[in-house]
């Protein structure tokens, strides 16, 4: 009966259901009635629609509703006797006998219930008023109130729910029954009632019975309307609900309870990074979770596998003074279903700092099962104990660790007999753990004495043929009844396989399984570790093997496979101890160079550059030569973002890719400047001679090596924009006129336009653009003037001029060297930077 009181009593009930106010003559004899509110039981008995009653009189509806009032009269006026006979009323319509119920909620307001009545004979039926019980002695009880907030009726069972009668109830004050929250609550809910005028509502209140004691009462309500509309108070039934929210409170714990006993024996393994997300889980930790793949499980926190969500968990485990610990949690599988389980967290460390965690969860149901019962044979029982897996033991609280009793599993355990521990009579449990744990267990052992909690640890044992084992101990102390230590108590078990899993699944967490050196997740996290003032400047480099996707494809993966593990072991030859080298991606390598400065990681971005040239000159022409692309960057000062250096780094490795004719970045741009060389007189030696003379001139300028490969890059592909200048204007023999030379000094801005819709030459698209600028600024295309044009630029100027005028032309043929030279020292300060001229000029006659 928990909905509402209106739709499941009134409205929807077996009882008849009637409201109205009671009209008099003068001689204050009942005349008529008229009608506020009806279920639908009673809609039956006078044949009559609710909506067609309300506000009507019942004289004036027809024949039922003026045979009802007639009830009325002789039940509620000349009878006055509920229950008696004279309250037993037929009705032709519906052809059956009610027996008529009447309260009045306030003066000339009438409240009547029709309670149908199937045998009219029954000897039950007398004045006692059998057929009134079915409201007066129901285990509900039925009441008005009054706007006055006082009652006005209530039904005799209130004193099975109260413990007042009806007359007590009818002159107490709510507040009498009710705790304080539950009596404002009322107080609020009519006014609320009043101001929305038709609804039902059931609620819970709190109630005060007679003896003291609290009950909770379930009142289903409905308000009680005036014709005029006006609020006449409130109807309601009430139902003791105390033993029902009892007992479902007791079947939620039940079920909570239930929840911990769950079947599985194996153990599930979750690798997890410092903010507890997965990095990997094994098979078990699939099946036992319900999950279908570990890429599922890898988007899970170690956080939602707990049934009640921890957030303190990760903070346990990466406390100040990490150790592995083991504690029990209600884990949840991906179906939502729970198990009991024991998870055993293991730190990973690297150089000294934690970096993530392993844990073990193991299902524990069948042990808890086992401890339940040892201590309730008060843990004497050596049955139950020889049954332990591993070695259970009582001992004394000494260093010796003396111990009173061993179970028969120390021989599988230690190599030892269990007697020959019994009283140190042959050597001490003490003596067989690893020197340096000692102190460590027996410190941890005063800990869990002094705090009175349980005791977990994990060391290593040396067994009677002096092999290692790892171990793991959980126990607690025992105390007399005076409170001192008694024993020490507990259960050693070995986890030597479980510690051995958990240091090669560490290995393949960190390492990639192909090359065997780190994975990207490790380089990420020192990229993170070494990212700090203390380690700066800290340097990149990276790496890209050209043309591996055409080799699988040609070869098959197998192929490719052999190349990326050849050049893993050639990079990690030319690599010091504290660098970090990591295979990023399928052909990308990364290698973190801490405390190395940009000049350092040139020099062993070099090196690493001469031992694959070494290599592949010491392999067959037949083998595939490895094609590395390498960049690199640095980081000398916080402020800069570390992915700045990856881009640097990586712009740099992509530039020496498009240098390299066996890249596949370079394709694209090989084929516009065979297109260029093709449609003009430029030839692909004319931009390997300035490419030449660029670079030869940069180093005089002592240009970084990236300004150098930039500068080769330009000497390529400054003209690179004739491909979009007319053939015929390319290849005039004469002079260009007027409209054909407009159209030429176009070319700078086709071919900046080309470099930026390549991400690969967006950084020397300025240079192309500016490398017909003059000093003196009347170049092209935009007129820049002295420094104003790009270094780079005005290089190529000199450069590409100087070998213009050595090559034969169809309106003039080559100049000599020493004409050349004099013409670009003439126009050095006009058309060339004077200084860059001069340093130019030298140098070539110094040949």
């Amino acid at each position: 009966m928990r909905n509402s009181f209106f739709k499941n009593v009134i409205k929807s009930g077996t009882l008849g259901y009637v409201y109205q106010r009671l009209i008099y003559d003068q001689e204050n004899a009942l005349r008529d009635l008229i009608f506020l509110d009806a279920n639908s039981i009673f809609e039956k008995i006078v044949n009559l629609d609710r909506k067609k009653m309300v506000r009507r009189k019942a004289s004036a509806l027809g024949d039922e509703t003026r045979y009802y009032l007639e009830a009325v009269k002789e039940s509620f006026l000349e009878g006055r006797k509920s229950g008696s006979k004279k309250n037993l009323k037929y009705f032709p319509t519906t052809k059956k006998h009610y027996n008529l119920q009447h309260y009045l909620p306030r003066p000339n307001y009438l409240v009547t219930i029709l309670v149908e009545i199937e045998n009219i004979n029954d000897p039950l039926l007398d004045a006692s008023g059998r057929y009134k019980t079915m409201v007066n002695n129901m285990n509900d009880c039925l009441w008005i109130l009054g706007t006055d907030l006082k009652l006005s009726y209530i039904s005799p069972s209130c004193q099975k729910i109260f413990g007042y009668s009806p007359e007590e109830m009818m002159i107490s004050s709510l507040k009498e029954i009710m705790i304080p929250e539950s009596y404002e609550r009322v107080v609020r809910l009519f006014e609320d009632f009043k101001s929305k005028k038709d609804q039902a509502v059931t609620i819970d209140i709190h109630h005060l019975r007679k003896d003291g004691t609290e009950v909770i009462v379930e009142h289903m309500i409905q308000l009680l309307v005036g014709e005029d509309g006006s609020v006449q108070g409130l109807m309601g039934i009430a139902r003791d609900v105390t033993e029902w929210i009892a007992a479902k409170e007791n079947i939620r714990k039940s079920k909570e309870q239930l929840q911990l006993i769950l079947d599985s024996t194996a153990e599930a393994i979750f690798g997890m990074n410092l903010a507890g997300n997965c990095t990997f889980c094994n098979k078990s930790f699939l099946r036992i979770f319900g999950y279908e793949s570990q890429e599922e499980v890898l988007t899970k926190n170690f956080k939602s596998l707990f049934y009640y969500e921890d957030d303190d968990c990760l903070q346990k485990i990466y406390r100040d003074d990490f150790r592995s610990f083991a504690e029990k949690e209600i884990f949840k599988r991906k179906d939502g279903t729970t198990f009991v389980g024991e998870y055993f967290t293991f730190p990973q460390y690297h150089n000294g700092e934690i970096v993530g965690a392993v844990v073990t969860i193991l299902d524990i149901t069948n042990r808890i099962e086992v401890e339940k019962e040892l201590r309730e044979t008060e843990r004497s029982k050596s049955v139950l104990l020889q049954n332990l897996p591993g070695m259970a033991f009582r001992c004394k609280f000494d260093r010796d660790r003396t111990m009173q009793f061993v179970s028969d599993g120390c021989l599988e355990l230690t190599g030892y007999p269990s007697e020959s521990f019994i009283n140190n009579r042959d050597l001490t449990y003490n003596d067989i753990i690893r020197p340096e744990f000692r102190k460590r267990i027996w410190d941890a052992w005063v800990e869990a004495v002094k705090e009175n909690r349980s005791f977990r640890y994990e060391y290593p044992i040396i067994t009677a043929d002096g092999r290692e084992k790892w171990v793991l101990e959980q126990g607690q102390p025992i105390y007399n009844i005076l409170g001192e230590v008694e024993a020490l108590e507990g259960l050693v078990i070995d986890i030597s396989e479980q510690k051995q899993k958990q240091e090669e699944i560490e290995y393949l967490s960190f390492h990639d399984s192909l090359t065997g050196i780190y994975n990207r997740i490790y380089f990420d996290m020192q990229v993170k570790k070494y990212d700090r003032p203390e380690y700066y400047p800290l340097s990149l480099i990276v790496g890209d093997i050209n043309g591996l996707k055409f080799l699988n494809d040609a070869m098959g993966h197998q192929e490719g496979d052999k190349i990326i593990q050849t050049t893993a072991k050639l990079l990690a030859k030319g690599l010091k101890p504290e660098h970090i080298l990591a295979r990023t991606g399928g052909d990308e390598f990364g290698i973190l160079l801490p405390k190395t400065n940009l000049s350092q990681a040139h020099d062993t971005m070099v090196k690493l550059q001469n031992i694959i040239s070494e290599y592949n000159k010491s392999i067959s022409e037949d083998a595939y030569k490895i094609n590395l692309a390498l960049g690199y960057g640095t980081k000398d000062k916080p402020g800069m973002e570390f992915s700045s250096v990856y881009k640097i780094a990586e712009d740099h490795m992509y530039k020496r890719k498009l240098l390299q004719r066996e890249s596949s970045h370079s394709s694209i741009i090989s084929s516009i400047t065979a297109t260029m060389y093709a449609k003009s007189q430029e030839t692909e030696e004319h931009a390997e001679r300035i490419k030449a003379l660029a670079q030869r001139l940069g180093k005089r300028l002592n240009l970084t090596q990236q300004q150098l490969n930039e500068l080769a890059l330009i000497a390529m592909l400054h003209d690179i924009g004739k491909v979009g200048i007319d053939e015929k204007i390319l290849n005039k023999p004469g002079k260009l006129n007027r409209e054909e030379w407009r159209e030429m000094k176009k070319h700078p801005e086709i071919g900046y336009r080309i470099a930026m819709a390549s991400p690969d030459l967006v950084s020397v698209a300025e240079y192309i653009l500016s490398h017909h600028e003059r000093w003196d600024g009347r170049g092209y295309p935009r007129g820049l003037k002295g420094k104003e044009i790009p270094l780079l630029a005005r290089i190529i100027a000199i450069t590409d001029a100087y070998d213009a005028m050595m090559m034969d032309r169809p309106y003039r043929k080559a100049l000599s060297k020493e004409q050349a030279l004099s013409e670009i020292r003439n126009n050095a300060g006009t058309q060339f930077d004077p200084e860059i001229t001069e340093i130019f000029v030298n140098m070539m006659e110094e040949e």
